[in-house]
């Protein structure tokens, strides 16, 4: 059970309480709470995994990429710099998807987290509403038997 489960307990109040806190509210303060406990690096590499993920970033892949291969075939007035196989393009590219392997890993990782903290927290709500409605309902049929015993 993580601290987060423990640290909202306080619905085990809800019991004897009219006042019922929404899922949403206490989902809230879950994601408000890891954002306060993000990590720079963490931050940084949910930025990126964001940055990455979009039609842009793939774009500029393409003309990247696509750029250096043009040039290092000699099709421009630009001296080659990596001439085919492409030796140093392979490298870079290489490196760049061990590195972004590494973040969406990590972003992906914490989402994991967030993602179990939310169903230990359904758990939680749902037992504690089915404690509740179980009360109402007892409260209920104890109401109807006294109306016909009168």
């Amino acid at each position: 059970m993580s601290h987060h489960t423990l640290e909202f307990n306080h619905f085990n109040d809800i019991r004897t309480s009219h006042n019922l806190p929404t899922i949403q509210s206490a989902y809230s303060r879950i994601i408000d709470k890891q954002k306060q406990e993000l990590t720079s690096f963490e931050k940084f590499a949910i930025w990126l995994t964001n940055s990455f993920g979009t039609i842009w970033s793939l774009l500029f892949h393409v003309v990247w990429f696509g750029a250096w291969i043009i040039i290092n075939l000699g099709l421009t007035p630009i001296k080659p710099f990596d001439p085919f196989p492409f030796g140093f393009l392979t490298l870079v590219v290489s490196l760049e998807a061990i590195f972004l392997s590494i973040i969406i890993l990590i972003s992906e990782n914490r989402e994991e987290q967030a993602s179990k903290q939310k169903e230990e927290l359904s758990i939680e709500l749902l037992k504690t509403l089915e404690i509740r409605l179980n009360m109402l309902l007892k409260h209920q049929i104890e109401k109807d038997l006294r109306e016909r015993g009168k």
